[in-house]
């Protein structure tokens, strides 16, 4: 096998019809082809011959941005194969350690290579210098039974970690609920892990508060400690509750708030927000906080008629500090202040 760097024609060359990848990122292709626009292609595309074409063994983005670019050639190395299945290897192989490639791409290319080659796994795994127990997670990925956690790996929504650990439930409802927890709340691996083993060993009526997100993981140990069931669900009960008055807060702002209303306080989040950048501070993280708190209790203004009084004396705490640390927007402070204390509940 010879190999030889020459100018293609790019109109000459088409892509494998075997490629792992499918899909391309238009924005990236265009950021490529203003780079090689600009200074020229770092490194040739990988080809080789078929009748009257090219076809790509490496390199389908630098083509495609190539034509972006509207260049007439591109550089290639042209690869000559004995065997068209070393061909097909070179280019499986190519693809499989491109950073850019998602988990079930890749455990579809070392499907093809593994097919190929009619290897075993551990062979598979020497062949592609993975070890044998990544190689095999990644082609679990395409066990029909994984489809909805490989659908989240595909779209970056997990990673394969992800779905193995959620696999682990073996419930497909279940996992269903746990993978909208996880993409919801951008739940690490570990934190995903915790849930997992949480769910696995906790009561029915706990398991069920947790997936209907009334409780924490935290919560769900210390309610599974209640050793009656009675006293379970009253405490889930409680959570329950809690979930309603933070509904009827937000249900109650929103009522509450005409548009005469939400214009004003509007205009006094903007008009605050104007001081909080004008003042000079050595400390930017003061200044962070205090931008982050006066947005805080601007809004906490609209949920003034279902506050108790504990969070009251707390949003006033806020306010004094907020008043003791800007020298200006006090005025401001102090006449939220004022609402909040003489507002008749």
């Amino acid at each position: 096998m010879e190999n030889k760097i020459i100018e293609i024609p790019v109109d000459k060359i088409r892509p494998n019809p075997n490629q792992s990848r499918k899909s391309f990122d238009e924005g990236k292709l265009k950021e490529l082809a203003e780079s090689i626009k600009a200074s020229g292609l770092a490194v040739p595309i990988q080809v080789t011959k078929k009748n009257d074409y090219w076809e790509i063994i490496s390199g389908e983005r630098r083509w495609r941005a190539h034509k972006i670019a509207r260049l007439k050639t591109i550089q290639a190395i042209e690869k000559k194969y004995v065997k068209d299945s070393s061909r097909r290897i070179d280019s499986l192989m190519e693809n499989l350690h491109r950073v850019d490639l998602n988990e079930v791409e890749k455990a579809k290319t070392l499907k093809e290579i593994q097919k190929e080659d009619d290897l075993s796994l551990t062979l598979l795994a020497q062949r592609v210098g993975l070890s044998d127990t990544y190689v095999r997670h990644l082609l679990n990925l395409l066990n029909p039974d994984m489809k909805h956690l490989t659908e989240a790996v595909k779209k970056g929504e997990i990673i394969e970690h992800h779905a193995r650990i959620i696999k682990g439930i073996q419930d497909e409802p279940t996992e269903k609920k746990v993978l909208d927890i996880v993409k919801e709340k951008g739940l690490s691996v570990t934190k995903t892990e915790e849930l997992v083993n949480v769910l696995k060993k906790v009561p029915k009526e706990v398991k069920t508060a947790i997936l209907n997100e009334v409780i924490s993981v935290e919560q769900a140990e210390n309610i599974s400690k209640l050793n009656d069931k009675e006293k379970r669900d009253k405490a889930i009960g409680e959570f329950k509750s809690l979930k309603v008055v933070e509904k009827n807060i937000v249900k109650n702002a929103k009522n509450r708030d005409s548009a005469k209303e939400k214009r004003e306080l509007q205009k006094k989040l903007e008009k605050a927000e104007t001081w909080i950048k004008g003042l000079k501070m050595e400390n930017i993280a003061t200044l962070r906080q205090l931008e982050k708190t006066i947005k805080v209790l601007l809004m906490a203004v609209s949920f003034i008629p279902v506050i108790d009084e504990k969070q009251k004396e707390k949003l006033l705490g806020e306010l004094t500090l907020f008043i003791e640390k800007c020298e200006r927007g006090s005025q401001l402070a102090e006449e939220i202040k004022e609402k909040i204390e003489n507002y008749d509940e």
